[in-house]
C-alpha cells in the first residue's frame, strides 16, 4: 500500500514537473525567441541584438531556417577575429554579414538539408550539407536539429560558420585589410 501511494506521489510530481519544464518553453516562440531560450546561445543573442537583427529573426511574416553556434563555439574563435567582428570600427559591417551567413531564408529540416545539399544563405554565400554520422554545414556538426520556431526552424551547430571573405586559418593575426567583402547582404 505504501508503495503505490510513493508510486502515485511520484507520477504526480512528474507531471507537475513535466508541465512545469513545458510552460518554460515559449509557445509559438519566433526564431529569436527560441534562441534565447536555448540557454547556451547567450553570445549570439547578444551579438543579435547588438546588430538588431534579433528584430529580424522576431519578424513573423519571413521564414527562416538558422545556424546557431553555441557560447562555446564563438569562444573558440581566434582572439584577433572575435576583436575584428565584435570591437573594431568594422564590425558594424563585417558582424552582421558573419550573422546572416548564418542564415536561410525558408523552414529547412536536417532532413530536407542533407537531400538539398547545397542552399544559398542570406548573406550570399552557398552552404554546404553533408551527412555522415551527423548533419553538417560547411564541415561543422549540427548538435541539435529541427527546434520548431513560429516563424522557422532552429539549428544549434558546434562551430561559428564563417564567410569566404575572412581568413580562416586557426590562430591567425586577422585585420580589416585581410577581408575581401565581396557579398554585402540585406535582410
Amino acid at each position: 500500500m505504501v508503495y503505490v501511494q510513493l508510486c502515485v506521489i511520484a507520477l504526480v510530481s512528474l507531471a507537475v514537473l513535466s508541465g512545469a519544464v513545458a510552460a518554460q518553453e515559449p509557445e509559438g516562440a519566433t526564431v529569436a525567441e527560441c534562441i534565447a531560450a536555448e540557454g547556451n546561445l547567450t553570445t549570439l543573442v547578444s551579438l543579435l541584438e547588438r546588430t538588431g537583427l534579433n528584430e529580424t529573426l522576431s519578424n513573423e511574416t519571413q521564414n527562416v531556417t538558422v545556424f546557431a553556434p553555441t557560447d562555446d563555439a564563438f569562444a573558440q574563435l581566434p582572439p584577433d577575429l572575435t576583436e575584428l567582428l565584435v570591437n573594431s570600427t568594422e564590425s558594424e559591417i563585417l558582424l552582421p554579414e558573419v550573422l546572416l551567413y548564418h542564415v536561410i531564408e525558408g523552414s529547412y529540416n536536417a532532413s530536407n538539408l542533407e537531400e538539398i545539399g547545397v542552399i544559398e544563405s542570406v548573406q550570399g554565400e552557398n552552404l554546404v550539407f553533408n551527412r555522415t554520422d551527423n548533419l553538417t554545414v560547411n564541415g561543422v556538426n549540427v548538435t541539435t536539429a529541427d527546434i520548431q520556431c513560429s516563424n522557422g526552424v532552429l539549428h544549434v551547430i558546434s562551430g561559428v560558420l564563417l564567410p569566404s571573405f575572412i581568413p580562416q586559418a586557426p590562430g591567425e593575426n586577422v585585420t580589416m585589410t585581410d577581408v575581401q567583402m565581396t557579398n554585402v547582404s540585406s535582410l
